[in-house]
């Protein structure tokens, strides 16, 4: 391989990676400017309703994004045919019952926001596939840092007057910004008299990916909801914190294989093994040295109380998935989709159990620890399903 070649793909990897974390890192710093300069009671509340937004935005995406990163692989000139058809029927996911559910359970001024953040993310959402198709990660990670700096902005200049409602107001903002900047730049894409054909069958090619990324979003934030329902704001805004951070550290799987993933489909179940045994030991280095970053920014940055059980527990819930990572692409190979979805059914059981058990007891350390120990039911079921039940994959299949 040429050095422009490598270049070019320590690029791509690099904002592919910045285009994930993006969102979750913008969260985490205007967590800090709410939580240090105002008040993490206005975090939680913000937490709560971002929460509703995550689980709409996930049924209201419908698995876009893989799906049609698939179909434009393999019916190129069909492209734009196929964005329309799935941004036209998702319109009405969206409105039906999205939306009209939500004007019932939140009071008038929250619902207005939350529909609206609902509406931006259903816009950029749904060109994520466009952008991963095209490699335009530049764009989205600008698009992301206008919005971040608006916020900053907006936030730095109202300072000694701000209120929750102003607040709130900056997010639905720079939520629309976002999407403004994405219905310029991707309008080519647009074909309004593709927006009315209306097919049930798409809904139903796309629903695997549809059940596995919202089973995932589940598995990630039903420790939110039970902190949000058994907890004070103050505390759910403090868990928040941690449990966000953690999440991105388990990101970390998703990057190291990704300039891998050719390779990867090729291998046997033997060379998937070692590179799990790879993948544990850098994601135990990864692990450590992010949690000791996390343990800083909770006492110097966010100035929250925090306890060293939290990090051991923290340590378990990260380490688990870079072992089975590359485990579940080898499942992805052979098209069993339905064995992830079953392995994170199993990890949202068992952290709600151990939440229901722990939570009213030993509180934020509890949920952690649920967390820990539905990762490692989640490590279990991955060990027990190679060991004794799945056959062999063709190690000639490759991706299309």
């Amino acid at each position: 391989m040429t050095g422009t070649k490598i270049h070019q793909r320590i690029g791509f990897i690099v904002y592919n990676a910045i285009f994930s974390l993006a969102p979750g890192l913008g969260n985490q710093l205007f967590s800090i400017l709410i939580n240090r300069y105002f008040s993490p009671q206005w975090w939680g509340m913000i937490v709560e309703l971002q929460l509703i937004q995550y689980i709409t935005t996930a049924f209201v995406a419908w698995g876009n994004k893989e799906f049609l990163t698939r179909q434009f692989g393999q019916f190129p000139n069909r492209k734009y045919t196929e964005w329309n058809r799935s941004f036209g029927v998702r319109f009405f996911l969206l409105l039906f019952p999205s939306i009209i559910m939500l004007s019932l359970c939140l009071p008038s001024i929250s619902f207005i926001h939350v529909a609206i953040w609902i509406t931006c993310r259903y816009i950029t959402q749904s060109f994520e596939s466009v952008i991963t198709y095209q490699k335009k990660f530049k764009l989205a990670v600008y698009a992301e840092i206008v919005s971040a700096l608006f916020i900053s902005a907006g936030i730095v200049l109202m300072f000694e007057s701000i209120t929750f409602n102003s607040v709130l107001l900056l997010i639905t903002l720079s939520n629309i910004i976002r999407a403004l900047i994405y219905l310029v730049v991707f309008r080519p894409w647009l074909y309004p008299s593709e927006w009315l054909s209306i097919s049930t069958n798409l809904l139903k090619d796309s629903s695997p990916f549809m059940f596995l990324a919202f089973t995932g979003l589940v598995q990630t934030k039903v420790d939110l909801a039970l902190i949000d329902a058994w907890m004070p704001k103050s505390e759910l805004a403090r868990y928040h914190v941690f449990s966000n951070f953690l999440i991105l550290i388990r990101m970390g799987p998703a990057f190291l294989i990704y300039p891998f993933l050719s390779n990867l489909y090729r291998f046997d179940i033997k060379k998937i093994e070692q590179t799990s045994r790879w993948l544990l030991l850098i994601g135990t280095v990864i692990s450590i040295v992010g949690l000791l970053i996390l343990a800083a920014m909770m006492h110097y940055v966010y100035h929250m109380p925090h306890e060293l059980n939290w990090y051991v527990w923290g340590f378990l819930a990260c380490l688990p998935g870079y072992w089975f990572g590359p485990f579940v692409f080898y499942l992805f190979k052979g098209k069993r989709e339905k064995k992830v979805i079953t392995a994170n059914l199993v990890g949202i059981f068992v952290s709600v159990g151990v939440l229901l058990l722990t939570i009213s007891s030993y509180g934020i350390s509890g949920a952690i620890a649920a967390t820990a120990i539905a990762q490692i039911a989640m490590l279990a079921y991955y060990y027990l399903i190679f060991k004794s039940k799945l056959k062999p994959i063709n190690s000639n299949l490759q991706t299309k």
